[in-house]
């Protein structure tokens, strides 16, 4: 994201992905990373992430993100 305080990073967290003959897939892991130009991260969306892993059983991996 180009602001006038500099370049902001947005990183989406999601497995690898699978291409096959239907489609690009991969799965969301619903959280996000922000880095702004200070070099400050925030970690975005961990109430969604907390709601979706008891719903769709996340791995124990998927917590060492």
């Amino acid at each position: 994201m180009l602001r006038e305080n500099g370049v902001s990073y947005y990183c989406n967290l999601a497995s690898p992905f699978v291409l096959d003959k239907e489609a690009l897939k991969y799965i969301d892991y619903d959280l996000d990373v922000k880095v702004f130009p200070d070099g400050e991260r925030r970690l975005l969306d961990t109430d969604e992430y907390e709601q979706h892993r008891a719903k769709w059983h996340y791995s124990a991996e998927t917590d060492l993100f």
